[in-house]
Parts: structure tokens; sequence; C-alpha cells
């Protein structure tokens, strides 16, 4: 059951368009989400991040329909723990479409722990948290953190306002500063897509 969220293909959501300059196809994605990245910090040093996405209307209406069991519109704690055993076992197999990078070397398939989902108007959101091997100063190193499936059956944006966010008092003392960009080195699809990069500016 959890392998169709995100790989279905509904009537009119997939449809592909060949370039001019005969470049790829490309196809719309199934599920759109914004999403929101925290760096958490010990001390001086960066030792874990903090996801959280927000799901369309339409992928929040299948996952209500598939984990709300009593139907009130809402998510318990004990359906929240039934959502995160499914879609984090199968978001693991895909790197929970996380990418970090230190210093522009990408350090491997991430671990994720400490699921969460809400429901608010009908839209869901989770988050979840994952530990870096080795805890980063981004005064010495850029660690940067892109939120892509390279498949495109699910398309991520970092959300506005407040895309990034810092926890722990070293990164505020340390006077750092988030920035998103366009990494268009890190471009998939054929080169059609071009994700967004979040990291930290620290003085």
């Amino acid at each position: 059951m959890i392998s169709k969220f995100w790989r279905r293909s509904a009537s009119g959501l997939v449809v592909g368009l060949v370039l001019a300059t005969g470049g790829p196809a490309i196809a719309h994605p199934n599920i759109m989400m914004q999403c929101r990245v925290l760096f958490n910090f010990k001390g001086d040093l960066i030792n874990g991040i903090g996801e959280a996405w927000t799901f369309d209307q339409t992928f929040s209406d299948e996952l209500m329909k598939d984990f709300d069991a009593d139907h009130d519109g809402k998510l318990s704690d004990a359906e929240s723990r039934r959502m995160g055993a499914q879609v984090m076992t199968n978001l693991g197999a895909s790197r929970y479409f996380t990418y970090i990078s230190v210093d522009g070397q990408d350090i491997g398939k991430p671990k994720a722990s400490g699921f969460r989902a809400a429901v608010q108007n009908g839209i869901v959101s989770i988050a979840f948290a994952v530990p870096l091997p080795q805890p980063i100063d981004p005064r010495q190193h850029k660690l940067t953190v892109e939120i892509k499936d390279q498949e495109f059956f699910v398309y991520a944006l970092f959300a506005t306002p407040s895309p990034v966010l810092i926890k722990g008092a070293g990164g505020t003392e340390d006077g750092c500063t988030p920035k998103v960009y366009d990494d268009k080195a890190g471009a998939y699809w054929g080169g059609a897509i071009i994700p967004q990069a979040a990291t930290l500016v620290c003085k």
C-alpha cells in the first residue's frame, strides 16, 4: 500500500512534454510539498538537521484516507505512529529525499528519527530529524541541505517565509544567516530541474 503513496500516477497528473531544444521530456510531479529545514546547534557545532514537509491538498487527502482510522479529520498519536512506520520505511529507500553535503561532498544516505505528523485545515505536515554522522563547524565548512526526488514524482520547494531555521545559541551568537539558493550544479531530470539548497553563512 505505502509504495503507492510516492509512485501513484493518477490520470492527468503525469504529462510528458518534449522540449523544442531536443531535451528530455518533463513530467508534472504527482506530489508537491513545501519544506523547511532546521540547523540544530550543540555548542558551536551543528549536530543535526530537522525537516518539516507540508503536502498539497490532494496528497493530504490520500494520507488522511489511509491513516485517519476514526475519520475525525485529525491524527491521533497512534495514527501518527502508524503513518510514520510506513511512510519512513518507504522514504528510507529514497534517502528521505535528503541530500546533505559538506564542502560539496555528499555525506551519503542519511538516517532519520523522531517522526511526527499533524493536520491543519485538511493539510498534512510531517517532521523528522536527521542526525549528522559528525558535528560540523559552519564557520569552517559549508554544510548544505537539498530535498529532492530525482525521479520527479515529488517536487519540493522551500516554504516562505522562514524556509531555514536555527536552533541553539551557537548559531545566533556567531551571527549565522540562513541562505537558500538555486543549486545549478545539482540539476536533475536531465538537467531540467534545478533544486534549491539551504545553508548557513556564519561569521
